[in-house]
């Protein structure tokens, strides 16, 4: 998907029509404040989905954007299955970047406001990753077919492996990946609850007679077993979890995300996708599944201790943002990246290129 030349391409792929107008009274913004996007303002809240830098969701419905480096391996495209009735892809790239904004309709007639709010993303600033080489041969990251499209590539070891190419969600608590299709195999790690995982290939009947997908884990080829990888996201009705209004916004530790948990009709506390959250005090918050740890006080973003800032462009002029200082000599954009000051009115970012002061 390397593109030639500065021109931004919008692509948008969609499995239905707008039919009516809702009313539109909310905005989200990614915790690094490179895109915006409205959504319906009724029940409408961020959810957690790995490999995306936001995620919404109402209980039914979800939104999942997702930013990749222009020549990185890309998800496929996504198309409706047996839990979403349709879905719609707004794909925003530059010869830098890519953004992919994938909406998923439980039903029908929520289709029009799904499909509205996929197009409704302003992307604020540009630039803020470069593309990467990609390999002779190749075309981009994405495989080009459908999700659950699949052919027969040969066999690995006994089992014959199919090629697929689509992004899963886990549906275990905490599955294993293992080395090899078979519960024999060495473990190599473990996937959970909701986690995003890119699979690429499928055996009917692996080494021990069970159905596996391939997946990359971290890098390496590794198994699941199929009936813990979903198609599509869940949601918390699906799961029969009934949500009331109140809600808590919450902020990993590790700095990576943010989710809107509610409390239920239970008086446990879960997010759209149905993810249990266990209040541990002092606004402190445990999600579940993995374990990992949630705050209620948000982060703090360069741009509130800056002492000094300035925006900058690239040398075409195509793609600007704003850096901000400490005082000291140490500047980052609003991703956290650091920047050397040349001391002539240009800045170097992480990966090498100069920007230039505006004005």
């Amino acid at each position: 998907m390397k593109l030639n030349g500065k021109l931004l391409a919008i692509l948008v792929i969609a499995s239905g029509l707008a039919i009516s107008t809702p009313v539109w009274a909310k905005e989200f913004k990614t915790q690094d404040g490179v895109m915006t996007i409205e959504a319906p303002d009724k029940g409408w809240g961020e959810t957690q989905a790995k490999d995306a830098v936001m995620a919404l969701t109402d209980g039914k419905n979800k939104i999942v954007v997702q930013h990749y480096s222009n020549g990185a391996q890309l998800p496929a495209i996504t198309v409706a299955d047996s839990n979403y009735a349709q879905t719609c892809q707004n794909i925003i790239s530059t010869t830098d970047e890519v953004f992919i904004i994938t909406g998923f309709a439980a039903k029908q007639d929520s289709f029009p406001e799904i499909q509205k709010s996929v197009q409704s993303t302003v992307i604020n600033k540009y630039g803020t990753k470069k593309a990467v080489k990609v390999s002779s041969g190749t075309a981009g990251g994405s495989s080009g077919k459908a999700s659950g499209s699949t052919e027969k590539t040969g066999s690995s070891g006994s089992s014959g492996v199919e090629s697929t190419s689509f992004t899963g969600w886990v549906k275990g608590t905490q599955v294993n990946v293992r080395s090899d299709c078979t519960v024999n195999s060495d473990i190599l790690g473990q996937i959970y609850l909701e986690d995003t995982v890119s699979v690429t290939g499928y055996v009917a009947s692996g080494k021990d007679g069970a159905s596996w997908y391939q997946i990359d884990y971290n890098g390496k080829k590794g198994y699941a077993a199929e009936e813990y990888i979903s198609r599509s996201p869940s949601t918390a009705e699906q799961k029969n979890i009934g949500l009331t209004d109140e809600c808590v916004t919450l902020y990993s530790v590790n700095g990576d995300g943010a989710a809107y948990v509610y409390k239920s009709t239970n008086g446990n506390w879960y997010d759209g996708s149905g993810r249990l959250y266990s209040p541990n005090g002092s606004g402190m918050w445990t999600l579940t599944t993995d374990g990992t740890t949630w705050t209620e006080e948000a982060p703090e973003s360069p741009g509130d201790s800056a002492e000094e800032e300035v925006v900058v462009e690239d040398e075409d002029g195509y793609n600007s943002m704003t850096l901000y200082g400490d005082g000291a000599g140490s500047w980052s954009n609003i991703a956290g990246g650091d920047y050397t000051d040349n001391g002539d009115g240009t800045w170097t970012g992480p990966d090498g290129t100069v920007w230039y002061e505006v004005g």
